[in-house]
């Protein structure tokens, strides 16, 4: 849920920066080959952050998963 949140976001933000290309280029007096580069490289940073964070999630969740699976043992069971 919080991967799918993220990513929803992660979309409506370059989605904003596209649809804002012209002012950005007036605004900071470039070309707009260099701001769609720069929001590709956003794109592409926010996307492995997404993997590790989603690596990390998963993780968690499998040792979380492990731990009550142990607890649930009969008693005198190791």
């Amino acid at each position: 849920m919080v991967l799918g949140t993220a990513q929803f976001l992660m979309v409506l933000d370059t989605s904003v920066m596209n649809v804002s290309i012209s002012r950005l280029v007036e605004d900071f007096d470039t070309e707009v080959t260099a701001i769609q580069a720069v929001i590709t490289l956003y794109a592409l940073v926010m996307a492995a952050f997404m993997i590790i964070g989603a690596g990390s999630a998963t993780s968690t969740a499998a040792a979380v998963s492990s731990s009550s699976v142990s607890s649930c043992t009969a008693p005198g069971r190791p």
